[in-house]
């Protein structure tokens, strides 16, 4: 019985290994410009001072 166990933790951790590496080396799809079209640069900070409340 604890061989078996031990054996299903190995095959589900190089499982889960797998799937993280696959995820840090592929890029998030969801970050191209098809979704969202093209990324704009930040706008510049103003020079101007900031209303601040009393």
């Amino acid at each position: 019985m604890e061989k078996q166990l031990i054996i299903f933790l190995l095959v589900v951790g190089v499982a889960v290994g797998g799937m993280v590496y696959y995820h840090l080396n592929t890029e998030n799809p969801f970050d191209g410009e098809a979704f969202f079209g093209p990324k704009d640069s930040p706008a510049e900070p103003s020079s101007q001072p900031q209303n601040s409340r009393p």
